[in-house]
């Protein structure tokens, strides 16, 4: 990819007129595509939309009207002013408003109720009574009917209250049911009001606490922010012709529509606000840290390129987006800022544009692919929002990430190295501290707030991330106080059809399982049996008619007749209730239906093509509510409280939540192991960001902050925004270790700018009024103050742990892979040891004893044992050859290399008896599996033991013994110490030398972890011992150091030094490690690799990265070796191997 953009810059470089031609036409086309697009202020388009959410958020929506501004009429403070001075202001509002709405933008509207509508509802009952009696009432009118003289009674009380002065309605009860029969039909329509807590007062709705009410209904929806502030400002300008009428009222506006403006304009105002204020700071800064004002320039060029980018993008996809996206956009700014920062950052250390792109592609382009994962994510989501958030943040970062590797490098210069500008950066220290009880301490900390994270929590109260005025929040608090029940508990129960009769007939089913929980619920409020589908009508019908059937009504007729002719009523008084009994009744189509248009808008809703009848149901007992609901529950309904809505959209934060966290740390985790295509570097830089993922939720936790449908994009700033830190801070690390060029201190620097300008952008956030835009605010600034702090410090002391030791280089650096070889040969040895070796020993002693020919067995379990685990050292051959005769007892002499020496040698014959210090002989591991052994402890001198070892001498046992006393430090054999002579001279055995080669490459005493490479262990011809055992140990010292000389000479082949040659060049750029694994994997091509050198001095050309070269001096150490080539980057590469070998020269060929 480095060289897809060279390529380009070097056609562009000397074509700078049609680079400035080409982005001028990209920047003129994104602009005039963003001027088409229409944006949104609704702050529920953050809200998920998955579909048990949508059925809640629409029933719950058409139930609270959610199109509906509520004026409220109050008596001003000090004012005397009553209920008839409210009413008459309610009156003439519906005047002023007329006035003022001229072109009727606002046709709906309820300022005051129609006082007849009450009377031709009860009409409408007393015509049709059948079809809305219940069993319960039929069982009533039985009981009432069958008491002696109850017609004569009842007819006595109706000429008794009739006396009094009364009403109309009074006088068409009594006619249409003067013997009361039906009054339960009447009070169940009375308590299916929508709300008994109001009261109507001279046509006018009255609160409890005596404020008026009035209802206007806004034709647009609450995201038509732009069309909904027109209607407010007819209603502020219908409040203020009335203050000047009525100055004792006071009048506010309330609603959904109205506190959507109030949204859009404070959002509007925040997004100015913040991003006005980011980009003047962002300025501030710039021009105090860099002294050109062309960086600056290009800077600003850079990110408002991919502003335009991003708005132009999203023009093309979709029409609107929300403008929340817009005022987040101070954020994405501190991220985009990152890419023209590092760039000038880097002309400023005196490298040319097209060298400084070279070095700059591979760290920007990882970090703008990873971020732009991140947000891509957010597009996957359910919340329209969060797609728009997505969108905008990666094509904005994807813009300027074009702008910086396409154009920038072609407007810029070549300078000469600067000073006096100001880096912030090294106000912090140049080295991470690398305190092990710091280490230690971060990683407790971190443990504690993992466990800790489990319990942040989520705020899912729509009205603590929407704006309100505190007017607004009052007014609210008031009407939902109106419309509370006092000591109830509420479900909405309803009934679903794609049609009204289909509904009604679910509906009807509804009832009759709330009619069954009469025990648990204490009243219900809607529809109720009052508009029956066809289907329920018909068979209340046959109800009625079977009840009256037989003359029974006739026969009540006749008395009902005959009793009011005693009492002096006229006799066609009660005409209206003996028509009620004998009329035929049909079933009525439910679009027809005469009750229908009372519960219209309040129970019986459409909503968009689908029918909802809702029933409110009252209930005292919590611990019934789970009981009652899932009783109501069935096909075609749906249930739920307001905790429902709220533990529904907990539950889909949570699972957002959830889903961000998880995909972005996926995302970004795999696009940094395939970007640096080593694992160990993309745990090193992604490991920060876990780290500070579980710090920011566990201090969420304790200091109580909330995430919201907002700020749980805060995922995609820590893994987006953070793994830009931490690849910057890797690639620097790594560019070191490569070239041993200091430039760690510039990425650091360029890394504080960008959280510095990051920070200032958050920071503006915080600054704003809207409660969302300040809680994303907040939340990013802390996590992203603890993601800045960890890849500072993180990286480089884990890098430096993998290839220092000490500060020292080391040899070789730590890898995951032989980490993972290195526990799994140590695990499986140990379980080896404890769950076979152990019990085998304990059981075999025990039943065979200590005879000789037991112990020759056990000593033959240890051989096979050993073969067996040197068969499973993971990446490591062994290999055998020599002579194997040990059928006569000697003293076996080996040099030490490797803790591996002992299995290799303990694998040779089963007649061994190994020489051990006081460490071996306890060691918890193994040491009783020695001592069962019969090996001898030395720690208090070989004479002590002088008797036992002659007598296993006796037995056919070889005397095995290190003289070197200890394992090499460097791969060649040490200085001999005597008592391996001394003993065999003593015992008049011969020494049988044992050459070991390839364990000290493959397991030395400086490292602690298994290397891949291969372990030949040589068993020489028998050395015969003379008396004189000091001349013998020099004697054999010779023949060892002659012979090892000999055999890394035969072994120490090109095949074989590349795998150590190999890891040389680790964490050094996935380029290196590619052209290392190229070239090694030819190495077998290179003939002057095993060609011998004809004198002492020997010169490679066009030697690359010097894997050949290092491979030559390491087969040929008494060569001097001066290597070639004229790229000045592979030289440093070369030259800056850790342990480079004292023969070895790199040089720039000129």
């Amino acid at each position: 990819m480095t060289d897809f953009f060279l390529r380009i810059y070097d056609f562009l470089a000397g074509r700078k007129w049609l680079a400035a031609l080409l982005s001028v036409l990209l920047a003129a086309i994104c602009l005039f595509l963003a001027s088409r697009l229409h944006y949104e202020e609704d702050i529920s388009r953050f809200l998920p939309g998955d579909e048990e959410s949508s059925k809640y958020s629409e029933a719950y929506n058409a139930l609270g009207k959610k199109n509906n501004i509520i004026l409220i009429f109050s008596a001003k403070d000090g004012s005397e002013a009553g209920e008839d001075e409210i009413s008459e202001a309610i009156h003439d509002f519906e005047g002023v408003f007329d006035a003022v709405d001229s072109t009727g933008m606002v046709p709906q509207r309820q300022i005051t109720v129609d006082s007849g509508m009450a009377f031709e509802v009860m009409e409408s009952v007393s015509s049709d009574y059948p079809l809305y009696m219940t069993e319960a009432d039929y069982q009533r009118i039985d009981s009432l009917l069958n008491i002696q003289g109850y017609v004569r009674g009842q007819l006595e009380a109706d000429r008794q209250s009739l006396l009094f002065p009364t009403g109309d309605a009074m006088v068409t009860n009594v006619r249409t049911d003067p013997l009361h029969l039906f009054t339960p039909v009447l009070q169940r329509l009375r308590s299916s009001a929508a709300n008994s807590n109001y009261d109507v007062v001279d046509d006018c709705i009255f609160t409890k606490d005596g404020h008026g009410l009035a209802f206007l209904t806004s034709p647009y929806g609450t995201s038509e922010s732009g069309m909904n502030s027109k209607v407010a400002e007819l209603v502020d300008e219908a409040i203020n012709r009335l203050g000047t009428e009525h100055p004792e009222v006071s009048v506010s506006a309330v609603g959904a529509p109205l506190i959507a403006v109030t949204n859009a304009t404070q959002i509007k105002k925040d997004s100015i606000l913040a991003i006005s204020l980011a980009l003047l700071l962002i300025g501030l800064l710039l021009v105090f840290t860099y002294k050109r004002f062309s960086d600056i320039l290009w800077i600003v060029v850079s990110i408002t390129f991919g502003w335009l980018f991003a708005v132009g993008g999203i023009a093309l996809i979709r029409d609107s987006m929300s403008i929340i996206v817009i005022g987040v956009a101070s954020v994405i700014i501190g991220i985009a800022v990152n890419y023209p920062l590092h760039f000038m950052d880097g002309l400023k250390s005196g490298v040319s544009p097209r060298q400084n792109l070279k070095e700059m592609v591979e760290p920007l382009l990882i970090g703008n692919i990873t971020t732009i994962a991140a947000f891509l994510c957010l597009v996957w989501l359910d919340a329209v929002a969060m797609q728009d958030l997505g969108l905008f943040g990666s094509l904005m970062l994807a813009g300027t990430i074009i702008f910086v590797l396409v154009f920038l490098p072609v407007f810029t210069k070549a300078r000469k190295k600067e000073g006096g500008t100001l880096e912030l950066g090294r106000i912090l220290p140049d080295k991470a501290p690398s305190s092990g009880w710091l280490m230690v301490t971060v990683m407790a900390v971190t443990v504690v707030m993992y466990f800790l994270s489990g319990r942040t929590s989520f705020d899912s109260d729509m009205r603590n991330i929407n704006f309100m005025t505190e007017n607004q929040k009052r007014n609210l608090e008031m009407l939902q106080g109106g419309l509370e029940q006092s000591g109830y508990n509420q479900i909405y129960a309803i009934a679903e059809g794609q049609d009204q009769e289909t509904a009604l007939e679910v509906n009807d089913n509804l009832l009759a399982r709330l009619d069954s929980l009469k025990g648990s619920v204490a009243f219900v409020k809607g529809a109720g049996n009052f508009v029956p589908s066809e289907k329920e009508q018909a068979e209340r019908i046959a109800r009625w008619n079977d009840f009256w059937g037989d003359g029974r009504a006739e026969r009540l007729a006749k008395e009902l007749s005959d009793e009011s002719r005693r009492q002096g009523f006229s006799e066609s008084a009660f005409s209206p209730f003996t028509d009620i009994l004998t009329k035929e009744y049909s079933v009525s189509s439910t679009d027809d239906y005469p009750l229908r248009e009372s519960f219209d808008g309040t129970y019986i809703l459409n909503d968009d093509g689908k029918y909802l009848i809702v029933n409110q149901v009252y209930y005292e007992d919590d611990s019934r509510a789970a009981a009652i609901k899932e009783s109501l529950r069935s096909e075609g309904t749906l249930v739920f409280d307001t905790g429902d809505i709220s533990n529904r959209l907990v539950t889909v934060l949570s699972g957002s939540f959830d889903y961000i966290g998880a995909i972005c740390s996926l995302v970004v985790f795999l696009f940094l192991c395939l970007s640096f295509r080593r694992l160990e570097l993309g745990l090193l830089s992604f490991f920060p960001l876990a780290v500070s993922w579980f710090w920011i939720l566990g201090l969420m936790s304790l200091l109580d902050i909330r995430f919201n449908i907002v700020n749980i994009i805060l995922a995609t700033f820590i893994f987006g925004q953070g793994d830009d830190y931490t690849i910057f801070i890797t690639e620097g690390l790594v560019y070191e270790y490569a070239y041993g060029k200091k430039r760690l201190a510039t990425y650091k620097n360029s890394v504080f700018h960008s959280a510095v300008i990051m920070f200032i952008g958050i920071g503006a956030l915080v600054l704003a009024k809207h409660p969302a835009m300040r809680s994303l605010g907040e939340v990013t600034v802390i996590g992203m103050f603890i993601v800045v702090v960890m890849a500072y410090y993180l990286p480089p002391v884990i890098f430096r742990w993998l290839t220092e030791k000490k500060g020292v280089k080391r040899d070789i650096p730590l890898t995951l892979k032989r980490l993972v070889y290195s526990i799994y040969a140590l695990v499986g040895y140990v379980l080896l040891m404890f769950l076979f070796a152990y019990p085998y020993t304990f059981f075999h002693f025990l039943f065979k004893g200590g005879s000789e020919e037991s112990r020759l067995k056990y000593h033959q379990f240890i051989q096979r044992m050993s073969g067996f685990l040197l068969k499973r050292v993971p990446g490591v051959r062994f290999t055998q050859s020599g002579e194997n005769d040990f059928s006569k007892p000697s003293v076996i002499v080996a040099n030490h290399q490797s803790h591996l020496d002992l299995i290799c040698l303990m694998a040779l014959n089963p007649k061994l008896i190994f020489f051990t210090n006081e460490w071996v002989w306890k060691n918890p591991i193994y040491g009783y599996v020695i001592r069962k052994a019969d090996y001898i402890p030395v720690n208090d001198g070989v004479e002590a033991h002088l008797d036992k070892i002659r007598a296993l001498v006796e037995r056919g046992y070889s005397l095995v013994i290190f003289p070197e006393g200890t394992r090499t430090v460097d791969g060649s054999i040490g200085r001999f110490h005597k008592g391996a002579f001394y003993l065999a001279a003593e015992l008049g055995l011969d020494i049988t030398p044992v050459y070991i080669h390839g364990a000290y490459d493959v397991l030395p005493k400086t490292d602690f972890m298994l290397r891949e490479g291969s372990v030949n262990v040589e068993v020489g011809p028998r050395i015969p011992c003379s008396k004189d055992y000091r001349s013998m140990t020099k004697v054999c010292h010779r023949i060892f150091v002659s012979h090892y000389a000999e055999l890394r000479r035969t072994l120490e082949t090109p095949e074989y030094l590349s795998v150590y040659v190999r890891y040389k060049y680790l964490y050094k750029g996935a380029d290196v490690e590619s052209r290392c694994r190229k070239a090694l994997a030819r190495v077998n091509d290179m003939a002057f690799l095993r060609e011998v050198p004809s004198g002492n001095h020997f010169e490679i050309h066009d030697c690359g990265q010097g894997e050949y070269a290092l491979i030559f001096a390491l087969m040929h150490p008494e060569v001097e070796v001066d290597a070639y080539d004229r790229d000045e980057d592979n030289v440093m590469l070369a030259s800056n191997i850790s342990c480079l070998p004292a023969n070895l020269h790199f040089h720039l060929e000129l």
